[in-house]
């Protein structure tokens, strides 16, 4: 797995401390104050790859119409694999092999989003293996498949284009594998 990272987006207040904490909230204010009203979310989203060696994208109104991966929330009980597979079948309809964990990161409060939230999050990669497109209109607008390096002109949303770049490193791994 590559390494994670974390994208602070319009954060309230500047980290102070070694650990990288809001100290002026105490534990639950920023909750109370509005400031991530679900506490913090877990998702995973899907990197779907056609035989092509292209990703999906596809435009999320909830996050300013900007391009991004099918994904949302992992339920309790199920695991990272499943929630990228659940999701992504969910909102394209693709059947779907599970192929490896890529990335993990943090957002917190982005700028893209509709809503403030602080997201752990987790980037799966899935094949697609049959099924025909079937977008989810209430979750995705409309959709395209782009080489991964002409995913990073588009107007992605936040922490995306990290997504990409590592999805890249990992494409470069599996080739020296080969």
């Amino acid at each position: 797995m590559a390494g994670g990272h974390v994208v602070a987006g319009s954060s309230p207040a500047t980290p102070t401390n070694k650990y990288n904490m809001i100290e002026e909230y105490p534990k639950g204010a920023a909750q109370r104050a509005g400031l991530c009203p679900e506490g913090i979310e877990v998702v995973s989203s899907a990197i779907i790859r056609n035989e092509k060696g292209e990703i999906f994208w596809a435009r999320a109104p909830k996050w300013s119409n900007k391009w991004t991966l099918p994904g949302g929330h992992i339920e309790p009980g199920e695991t990272i694999e499943a929630a990228a597979l659940r999701e992504a079948k969910e909102e394209t309809g693709f059947d779907l092999e599970p192929v490896a964990l890529i990335t993990s990161g943090e957002l917190i409060n982005s700028k893209d989003l509709k809503r403030p939230a602080h997201f752990i999050y987790f980037n799966y990669l899935l094949d697609k293996v049959g099924g025909e497109l079937k977008l989810e209109k209430q979750e995705l607008s409309e959709c395209i498949w782009v080489r991964p390096e002409e995913a990073l002109k588009l107007d992605l949303a936040e922490s995306f284009d990290q997504t990409v770049k590592e999805y890249i490193q990992y494409q470069k791994s599996e080739e020296n594998v080969s």
